[in-house]
Formats: C-alpha cells, structure tokens, sequence
C-alpha cells in the first residue's frame, strides 16, 4: 500500500510514472561546490546500526554477498560519524565499501537534481559505474 502511495506521489511531484522502478529527477543544481558533511548529524543511531549489523549477519547466514555503496553527492564531503560507522563495520566483516563521494566523474552539477540526488543524466552515470563495479566485486 505505502508502495502505491509512493508512486502516486512521484507521479503527482515529477509528472511521470515509470513501471520500471526509477523516477527521473529532471533539473540541474544550482549550489556551490565546497567542503560538506551533507547536512548529516553527529549522531549515530544505535538502532540503525544495529539494524545494519542484523542486514550483515543475515547475510552471512544466507551466503549472500554483501556490498555497500555510498551514492555521490555534490560537494567535497569531508567527515560523517554514520559513514565512519559504515566503513568500520565492512572492514570488520570483510565487506566491500564503494563509495562515491568525492569522485572526480561526480564534481559535475549537470548531473544533479538537487545536491544529494543525482538527475537522470547523473543517475545514468551512476548506475553504469556501479555495473561495472559490481562486476569486478563478484568476480573476486
């Protein structure tokens, strides 16, 4: 039901409705490119990263590989506690961490819709990186 709702709300905000699970973001982002944190707070949610730590033993369980990712984001991104947090918990389990933040490809603001969403050009983009790193992360 949340599903349907989501749905209509995306056709309603971007007057599109697509079956194959992505909604285009149009636009191109203003803003400055500078040093960030990405507006994330200092706080670590001990529920949250319980919850990862339950994602991770669940896929330890099932022989599922695992593999995080961080999608970019415009700007210089300098220190989150949560990032840290995510980076110490795929080390700790031998998980793969792909992170796109501060990637030279993402220093474009053609390809954001707003400073932390990629637009369909720069979720295109995106989405052609992560195949090809996923194929690399698989292979191993």
């Amino acid at each position: 039901n949340s599903l349907l709702l989501k749905m209509t709300k995306n056709t309603t905000d971007r007057g599109e409705f697509r079956d194959d699970g992505f909604q285009p973001l149009s636009g191109v982002w203003t803003g400055k490119y500078g040093d960030t944190n990405g507006g994330a707070s200092d706080d670590v949610s001990e529920i949250k990263r319980n919850e990862m730590l339950h994602i991770v033993e669940r896929c330890k369980e099932k022989n599922v590989q695992l593999i995080m990712v961080t999608s970019p984001f415009y700007g210089h991104f300098t220190f989150s506690k949560t990032l840290a947090v995510t980076d110490s918990i795929c080390k700790t389990n031998n998980i793969p961490y792909i992170s796109f933040l501060n990637k030279e490809e993402f220093k474009d603001a053609a390809l954001f819709s707003t400073g932390d969403h990629l637009n369909e050009k720069g979720a295109n983009l995106f989405s052609s990186e992560m195949a090809s790193l996923l194929k690399t992360c698989i292979a191993q």
